[in-house]
Order: C-alpha cells, then sequence, then structure tokens
C-alpha cells in the first residue's frame, strides 16, 4: 500500500501522467547486472568482452505500459549461461536480466564476474566522467554498487576511497569491494565531517549518492513505504544538505560532483541541489546529455520545486524559500521515471566547481600489474593517510591487494589482513 500522502503529492507533480505512473506499480520491477570489465580470462578477456560484446545496446523506453517495454527490448536478449541479458542503454557493461534467471546464485557471482544492481542506479556514476589516475570519493558508497562501477572507468589506476559511515554497512562495502577484485580501493568508517577535515581540495571526483526518503525504492521495497513519512523526507533533506557541504570543500577547483538520491521528492531533489547552489556560488550544474543516453523527457523539474514553495509543502524544511534558487538551472538535472523507462527511480544532479582541473591526475596512470604491485597514487595515499600497527610491512613495499573493513581499510599480505585508520581521522 501506497503512503496517501506520497500519492497526493506525485497526482500535483505528474498531472496527466499521474495514471501511468500508479499503473507501473502493478508491473514487476525489472533486474539488472553489471559485467566487470577487471575480471580477466585465461584468454585475455574480461568479463565485460567476455559476455558482453555480442549483446546490441540499443534504446529500451517505455512508451505507454510495460507491454511496450517487452516489446522494446525483443531480439535484443542473449543467453550467456548464467542469465539471459539485454543491454542497459545508459550504462557501460550494464544488462538487464530476466525475471526466471537467477544470477546470484551461480558461481561467477560469487567470483566477481558481475554486480547485480538496479538498472537506475547505473546512471549517475557515467555522469561522473571519470578517467584513469583520478582520485575519486564515493561519499555514501555502500553497498557499493557505484564504487565498483567508478572503479572499472578507472581501469585499476589511480584511488578510489569509498567512504560508509555505519559500520555493519562498512563490512558488507568491504566484501564487496574485495569480491569484485578491486586493488585500487581503499573503504573508510568515517563521518562526512571528519573526511573533510582531512582532505580540502584532495579529489578529481566525488560521488554523493545520498541516504534518502527512498521513494524510488516502492515498487520493490516495502520497507521503503513502511519506513516513509513527510518528517522522514524533512530529515533527509536537512542531511543531505551536510553531506554535500563536505563534499563541496573535498572537491578540487574544476572537479565534478555528482548528487543523486532514489527518491521523487523534490525537496531532497531539485530542493537539495537548488540550496546548495545557494551557499556555494563556485558551482555551477552541468547538463546531461539525455538524448545520448535514451533519457529523453527525463528532465528536472525546477517548476515542481517552486510549485511546492508556493504551497509551503516543505514538510517544515528550515528556510526553504529563501534559501532555493529555482532559476539555477535545474532543468540540466535527470529524472526517472518507473512508467518513462525500465527501471526505477532516481534523480542525479551533475556539479562542476570553479578552476582548472589539472592534469596531473591523469599522467599518473599506472595501473595495478600481475605480480600484485600497487598503483602508486594509492600507495602515497595509504603513506600518507592511514596509519598502521606496528606489525604491518611497509606500505610502500606493494605488497598484495588490498580492500576494506569497517574500521578502516585493509591490505592483503601473505594472508593477514591489517586494519588501517586515517592518520587524521581516529575513530
Amino acid at each position: 500500500m501506497l503512503p496517501e500522502a506520497f500519492l497526493e503529492r506525485m497526482r500535483g507533480i505528474l498531472g496527466e501522467e499521474y495514471g501511468a505512473f500508479l499503473e507501473s506499480y502493478g508491473i514487476g520491477h525489472v533486474q539488472g547486472l553489471r559485467l566487470n570489465p577487471g575480471k580477466v580470462g585465461a584468454d585475455g578477456r574480461s568479463a565485460a568482452e567476455r559476455f558482453g560484446a555480442d549483446v546490441e545496446r540499443a534504446v529500451c523506453r517505455v512508451e505507454d505500459s510495460g507491454d511496450a517495454a517487452e516489446e522494446a527490448g525483443e531480439g535484443l536478449v542473449r543467453d550467456v549461461g548464467f542469465a539471459h541479458l539485454s543491454a542497459v542503454p545508459w550504462a557501460e557493461d550494464g544488462y538487464y536480466y530476466e525475471a526466471p534467471d537467477q544470477p546470484g546464485k551461480h558461481p561467477f557471482h560469487e567470483a566477481g564476474v558481475y554486480y547485480i544492481q538496479e538498472p537506475s542506479a547505473m546512471a549517475p556514476v557515467g555522469l561522473l566522467n571519470v578517467g584513469p589516475g583520478e582520485r575519486v570519493l564515493d561519499l555514501c558508497a555502500a553497498p557499493g554498487g557505484k564504487s565498483v562501477q567508478i572503479a572499472g572507468k578507472l581501469g585499476g589506476s589511480g584511488l578510489l576511497v569509498c567512504n560508509e559511515i555505519h559500520p555493519a554497512r562498512a563490512k558488507i562495502l568491504s566484501e564487496n569491494i574485495e569480491r569484485m577484485g578491486i586493488g585500487n580501493a581503499c573503504v573508510l568508517n568515517e563521518t562526512p565531517e571528519r573526511l573533510a577535515e582531512a582532505f580540502p581540495g584532495y579529489f578529481d571526483r566525488v560521488l554523493v549518492d545520498a541516504p534518502c526518503s527512498g521513494e524510488g525504492m516502492f515498487r520493490k521495497s516495502e520497507a521503503a513505504r513502511d519506513e516513509w513519512s513527510p518528517g522522514n523526507v524533512r530529515l533527509c533533506a536537512e542531511r543531505q544538505d551536510g553531506i554535500l557541504d563536505c563534499a563541496a570543500g573535498m572537491l578540487r577547483s574544476g572537479g565534478r560532483l555528482v548528487y543523486s538520491t532514489c527518491t521523487f521528492a523534490p525537496e531532497e531533489d531539485e530542493g537539495s541541489v537548488s540550496r546548495f547552489l545557494r551557499r556555494h556560488g563556485e558551482f555551477r550544474i552541468l547538463p546531461v546529455e539525455k538524448e545520448q543516453l535514451g533519457l529523453k523527457d527525463c528532465d528536472g523539474m525546477p517548476d515542481v520545486l517552486e510549485e511546492a514553495l508556493k504551497l509551503l509543502d516543505c514538510h517544515g524544511l528550515a528556510g526553504s524559500p529563501e534559501a532555493v534558487d529555482c532559476g539555477a538551472g535545474l532543468e540540466n538535472a535527470l529524472r526517472l521515471w518507473p512508467h518513462r523507462i525500465r527501471g526505477e527511480g532516481h534523480f542525479a544532479a551533475v556539479l562542476e566547481k570553479d578552476g582548472i582541473l589539472t592534469e596531473d591526475c591523469r599522467k599518473n596512470n599506472q595501473k595495478i600489474t600481475t605480480n600484485g604491485n600497487l598503483p602508486e597514487e594509492f600507495l602515497c595515499f595509504c603513506a600518507r593517510y592511514l596509519r598502521l600497527p606496528e606489525d604491518v610491512p611497509d606500505v610502500c613495499s606493494g605488497l598484495g591487494q588490498a580492500w576494506g573493513l569497517e574500521a578502516g581499510c585493509a591490505l592483503w599480505a601473505s594472508g593477514t589482513i591489517y586494519t588501517w585508520h586515517l592518520r587524521t581521522c581516529l575513530l
């Protein structure tokens, strides 16, 4: 049962499309996975190359109903053994799989050949425009789907820092980083505030997949429906403001920040971006090339935010009318709707910081080597920022592969896991 207050708001937002939106909740949600470009087989091909090469990538949009979605994918499905795959148009190495398939039970899943992820959730990382050798922060990273996707873009070079504030979720995150074979990543368990103190202007790219009210997951999650309330929308929006402020301080001049949620709430989507832009004049919102991604008519909705403010439908969000700039190019953001695409509800906005991003980071594109040596960027980060127990070997010796634990970061060396902590942000 969908919350009545939620339905009333969505009726006002969608108007004539409300009926189609509501009907989408009677259709089973689609399922997806991403093939791992970092897992290479004996033939020298990655999992993405081996299983994805023959699957045609085409635009699969929902025009009128769920049936249209099925028709759009006809002739594009390939049986690769562990699942029947068809391409997700907006995500490199992203694929839908069919309802009878159970790829989570196949040995390839445990081996890290692919990561199971909802298709709409694959969109934000593509907007980061990650390049080899860069320093990238995934600030709210658990359970790890977007971190794994970023790692694929880095191609084994540079540095990926994955942070999760909740210890139990950080452990799940670290397990996924390990399973997917990512060797240039650190998993941290810290608050955004403490990270911001340690890494001012440090990262080239920052992803904030913010904790939200989860409205976009209502079709697939009964728990999300049960936990929803107008008050929770307000609390999430206020929390998002603080997280974004921390993210802004950790981004280099000329760097890119992508903000995303899995909710429809204007206060948490266009509202959070607009309030951020009012507080941070050094940022601007960039347009998303939606048609190239097969996401035409998925624009941000500044008019909806403006109307909500006029009606004081802000759930008590402090300072909303004064703190929001509805003319900040919010239509450039991306809104994904379950009745328009094959996927759940999602929102994303691309924010760029004033200045010029130097090319130094891209020059440092050393990859993980076959003998276990780690990228220089990763080793320098560990030596500078991580506090190691006395019995740990020299971090710069390049031993083994790295992945995280809930207390900080860990290095696998000679069968032993050593836990590291930030020097400047001890837990």
